[in-house]
């Protein structure tokens, strides 16, 4: 999968930008790439590397907020996201391991993501959570593209059966951040 890898950041105002609007198109850009290289992992070697970039985006968005956000309900969900993608990334470390893959999950971000985590590290403080939770939900709706998609259509019956573990713990966090998200929007009326 390295053809994403490939792929430019979007051309969007520069990362660091504090204005909300600049981070939407970001978001939205960088979300459309992803969700049609989520959409066509069919091979276990493209889906092991687009949910290894997944992992690692969560798991250090979810660093950085348990650093960041002024918000105890933030802070629990982004230890959640920590300890649900670490325990993922594990099996599918082990799983690839076991197979004697020749590509394991990457051990860096690819650009897409790592314009998000700059974007973070940018934000103000006010704008944070906001966009925290925003990156989040693009990001797990991603990830459940990718799990289902591989889930029902992936070449390899081990990993097939991987997904189908990842697909609940996903859906439960994808739960709290809607509800994380509809309280964020109840604050702001």
């Amino acid at each position: 999968m390295a053809a994403l890898n490939d792929v430019p950041a979007p051309d969007v105002p520069e990362a660091g930008s504090r204005s909300e609007t600049a981070s939407a198109i970001r978001d939205g850009a960088i979300g459309i790439a992803a969700r049609a290289a989520a959409a066509l992992a069919m091979t276990a070697d493209s889906f092991a590397y687009l949910a290894g970039n997944t992992g690692l985006y969560e798991i250090e968005s979810s660093t950085i907020a348990l650093e960041r956000s002024q918000r105890q309900d933030i802070r629990e969900m982004a230890r959640q996201i920590i300890t649900d993608y670490t325990d993922i990334a594990g099996k599918l470390g082990s799983w690839l391991g076991g197979m004697n893959r020749p590509n394991s999950p990457p051990d860096q971000l690819d650009p897409l993501h790592q314009v998000l985590i700059d974007d973070l590290y940018a934000a103000a403080d006010t704008d944070f959570d906001h966009r925290y939770i925003a990156q989040q939900i693009s990001s797990h709706e991603i990830a459940l593209t990718l799990f289902r998609r591989y889930q029902k259509h992936g070449d390899n019956e081990g990993l097939r059966e991987l997904a189908a573990l990842g697909l609940p713990v996903l859906e439960k966090d994808m739960a709290m951040l809607r509800d994380l998200n509809a309280g964020e929007r109840r604050r702001a009326d």
